[in-house]
C-alpha cells in the first residue's frame, strides 16, 4: 500500500469509529464496511464532479455570500442615507428660515401698543372749547418734556457705546452713519444726529400739522423701541433697565404730543401698528441685534433734537 492510500485508510479507520458518512461540499457519499480506500476516493471524486448544474464550488460559494452580504449592506446604506437625506430636507430649512418665520403671539404682542394711547386716556375727544389750553402752554410742555429725554438720552448713549462697542459715541456715529432702516422716519426730518435743523425748514412749518407729523414719526421709533426692550428682558441684559426707562421718556414726549392733538381736536389719520417692524429685525443674533439697537436708540435721539428745536422755534414765535 503506498502512502497516500495508508493516509486514506488511516483516515477512514478513524471516520468509521464516528460515523459512516463523509462529507464533501454539502454532497452525503456513504461508506461501505470494509469498501477499498481508493474506491471510496475515486467515488468521492466523481460525486464533486457531477454536482447539481448551478451548485457552485466552496469557494465560489464563499465569494457568492461575501457578494450578497456586500450588496445587502450597500442597499441598507442608500436607505440609511436617503432617510437622513429626507430628515436634513426637512429641518434644515427651519432652522435657517427661522429668524424670519413669525412665531405665536405672546400676550405681550397682543396687547394693544402703547404708543396708540400713551396717556393711557379713556376717551381720545378733544377738549371742550371752555377747557382749551392755550397752544403756547402745549408748545412749552412739549418743548419741556423733549428736552428732558434728550438730555437723559445722551447721558445712555455713553454707556451703550462704551460697553457694547467699546467705542466712543462719536465713532460708533460715524461708523454707522449710512446705515439706516426704511421703516424709521429719518428721511422725513432735515437733519443727522448733532446737527441743527435748516433754519427754511424750520420756516415752513405749521404748528398743527407739525403735531401729527413729529406724532407718527415718534410711533414709529416706538414700534423699534418695544421690540428693543422686550429682547433686553428676554436675554437679560446689561441694559434692559435703561431702555425700558428710555421707553417711558419716548411715551411721556407722544403724551403732550397727544394731548395737544387733544386740544386742537386733531386727527391722525395714520395708524402705526407693530407690523412696520419686520421680522428680519425683530429674530437676530446678539450681535445684530446690538447694531440695530443702536440704529432705532440714534433715530430716537435725532428725533427728539428735531422736536427741541422745532418747538422751542414755535415757543420763540408764540411770543412775539
Amino acid at each position: 500500500m503506498d502512502t497516500r492510500t495508508g493516509h486514506t485508510a488511516g483516515m477512514l479507520d478513524r471516520d468509521q469509529r464516528t460515523a459512516k458518512i463523509h462529507t464533501f461540499d454539502r454532497h452525503v457519499v456513504p461508506v461501505k464496511e470494509h469498501e477499498d480506500p481508493q474506491t471510496v476516493l475515486t467515488r468521492q471524486n466523481e460525486t464533486v464532479s457531477q454536482r447539481v448544474p448551478g451548485r457552485t464550488s466552496p469557494h465560489s460559494s464563499c465569494k457568492t455570500r461575501k457578494s450578497n452580504n456586500f450588496w445587502k449592506s450597500l442597499s441598507r446604506l442608500k436607505q440609511a442615507l436617503i432617510v437622513s437625506a429626507y430628515l436634513t430636507l426637512l429641518t434644515f430649512p427651519i432652522a435657517q428660515s427661522a429668524p424670519t418665520i413669525r412665531k405665536p403671539m405672546s400676550s405681550r404682542e397682543k396687547s394693544d401698543p402703547k404708543w396708540l394711547n400713551p396717556c393711557g386716556m379713556g376717551s381720545l375727544n378733544g377738549a371742550a372749547p371752555e377747557h382749551r389750553m392755550p397752544d403756547s402752554k402745549l408748545i412749552e410742555q412739549i418743548a419741556s418734556i423733549a428736552q428732558i429725554a434728550e438730555s437723559k438720552a445722551k447721558t445712555f448713549q455713553i454707556d451703550f457705546a462704551d460697553k457694547l462697542f467699546n467705542m466712543k459715541v462719536g465713532q460708533l456715529h460715524t461708523y454707522y452713519a449710512d446705515k439706516d432702516y426704511a421703516w424709521l422716519p429719518m428721511e422725513e426730518i432735515p437733519k443727522k444726529l448733532n446737527e441743527q435743523v435748516p433754519q427754511d425748514h424750520l420756516q415752513s412749518l405749521e404748528f398743527k400739522q407739525t403735531l401729527l407729523k413729529v406724532y407718527v414719526y415718534l410711533q414709529k421709533i416706538a414700534v423699534g423701541m418695544e421690540q428693543v426692550v422686550w429682547d433686553e428682558e428676554d436675554r437679560n441684559g446689561e441694559f434692559k433697565s435703561s431702555f425700558a426707562a428710555t421707553e417711558d421718556f419716548l411715551h411721556n414726549v407722544l403724551c403732550e404730543i397727544h394731548t395737544a392733538i387733544i386740544e386742537n381736536d386733531l386727527t391722525v389719520e395714520e395708524t402705526v401698528t407693530r407690523d412696520l417692524m419686520g421680522e428680519e429685525y425683530r429674530n437676530m443674533d446678539d450681535t445684530n441685534k446690538n447694531v440695530r439697537n443702536w440704529i432705532i436708540y440714534r433715530d430716537y435721539l435725532n428725533m427728539l433734537e428735531y422736536i427741541v428745536q422745532v418747538f422751542n422755534h414755535f415757543k420763540a414765535n408764540s411770543s412775539k
